[in-house]
Parts: structure tokens; sequence; C-alpha cells
């Protein structure tokens, strides 16, 4: 919902000016961590030792210099020797269709804004704005299945680089790329200058780790047994109730007796 689709109660001068000032801002942060995650892309690739590195100040290809850092992995048991390149096909291709679907909405925006209105002569090109028609619809459906392509394939981007530099913390920083993709840029800012890790080799070190950790604490609770609450249902007759009975002369069972 834009601003020509509700009723505003604000002068539409003041509604232009806080329009642009959230234009601003927003293009202020979206330059400032895209610049981000092109330093992390560059000095990945500058440590790795790849060349073409200008290819990462360019939006979309960036990707492919990070497919690069990443090497030869495996999509659904497919080889893949440089996924940033699916990467960047993908994303390409959704934002081009994405900003020709939604260009309707941005000029009825434009045209509530700064008061005017466009007159279309094609039918065609008026129902595409109005986003109504057959092709749009087949477009529109298209572009659904293009994005879920593209999730798919920046997940899987994402997990791998992680898993690469940053494997203890692989997973939440993939979690919080995927669904918050601004913090893409910013986690990969945080381990740029990292050395690369095998990360079956990580994993068996962890399994490792926990195996001696599990041997470890069964050894502690061997040499110091935790406190029966039952001892009498326990066979151990070294209890103090237990003791204090025998001195007593009462280590019999009375219903014998």
């Amino acid at each position: 919902m834009g601003f020509s689709d509700i009723e505003s109660y604000l002068p539409l001068e003041v509604e232009r000016n806080i329009v642009i000032f959230a234009y601003i801002i927003s293009s202020i942060i979206t330059i400032g961590l895209f610049l981000l995650k092109a330093v992390a892309i560059k000095t990945l690739a500058k440590n790795k030792g790849l060349d073409k590195l200008y290819l990462a100040w360019i939006p979309f290809f960036n990707y492919i210099l990070l497919g690069k850092v990443i090497g030869t992995c495996f999509l659904f048991r497919k080889r893949v020797d440089n996924i940033g390149i699916l990467v960047t096909i993908a994303s390409l291709t959704c934002f081009v269709v994405g900003t020709f679907l939604d260009l309707g909405y941005y000029v009825r925006e434009l045209e509530y804004l700064f008061n005017f209105t466009i007159e279309y002569d094609s039918q065609f090109v008026a129902s595409w704005m109005s986003g109504t028609g057959i092709f749009y619809t087949i477009i529109y459906y298209t572009y659904d299945i293009l994005t879920l392509i593209e999730i798919v394939l920046f997940a899987s981007m994402v997990f791998f680089i992680f898993r690469k530099y940053a494997p203890e913390r692989a997973f939440m920083y993939s979690i919080l790329s995927i669904f918050f993709e601004f913090l893409f840029g910013v986690f990969l800012f945080v381990i740029r200058n990292k050395n690369a890790s095998k990360y079956d080799e990580f994993l068996r070190t962890r399994v490792k780790s926990g195996y001696n950790s599990y041997e470890e604490s069964y050894k502690k609770y061997e040499s110091k047994p935790e406190n029966d609450p039952f001892p009498e249902f326990n066979g151990n007759n070294n209890s103090k109730e237990e003791t204090k009975s025998t001195l007593n002369g009462e280590g019999k069972d009375d219903f014998f007796n």
C-alpha cells in the first residue's frame, strides 16, 4: 500500500518532503550496506589470490567473485564450480522482472505526489500499468517461481560461504542473512579476514570434542555420585538412618520377631 492508496490528512507539500526524506535515508543505508558487502567480498577474494577484484563493486556480479571464493560445491548432488554465477543470473532476472511488474505502482505514486496524470494510448500498456491482463498475470506467477529459485540459490551460497569461513556460526549467520538480507554484508564484513576451514574437519572435531566432554562428565559422575533421595531402595545399607538403627539394635525387621 502506497501513499496514493490511503487518505492522508497532511498537506501535500509536507507529504512530498517526508517521502523525499525517506527515500534519501533509505538510499544512504542501502549504499552503505552495499559498500560494506563489496569491501568484504573484495577482501575475501584478495586473501585467496583471485583476480578481477573490480567485480566486488558491481551489484549482482559481485556474487560471481564470491562464488570463486567458495569454490566447487555440490547442490542437489550436482557439482557446481561457481554458484555465484547462478545466483547472479537468478537475482538479476528477478530484479528486472520485478521492476517491470511494479512499474505501474511507482508511476501511480509519482502521479499522486506531484499531481499529474499519464494517459496511455495503448490498451496493453494501460492494463500492464494497472496490474491487469492475462499477460501480466502470467508474468506475475512466473516471477513467483523465479523468486523461489533465487531464494534457494542465494540460501545455498550464503551457507557455503559461512560454513567455510565461520563454521562455528554458519547456521546462525545463514538464517539471519536469509530472512534479513541486509545482514549478509555485515556478516561478510565480520569474517572477511578469517582463514578458510574445512567444514567436515570442523564437524569431526566438534563431535570428538563432544564425546570427550561426555566421557569426562561421566567419569566425574562416577567419582562423585549425586545424593540418592531414596537410599532405602538402592540396596545400600550405609545411610545415616540405617547406621543409626543398627547402632540402636534395630537392624532386624520386627515383623518376623
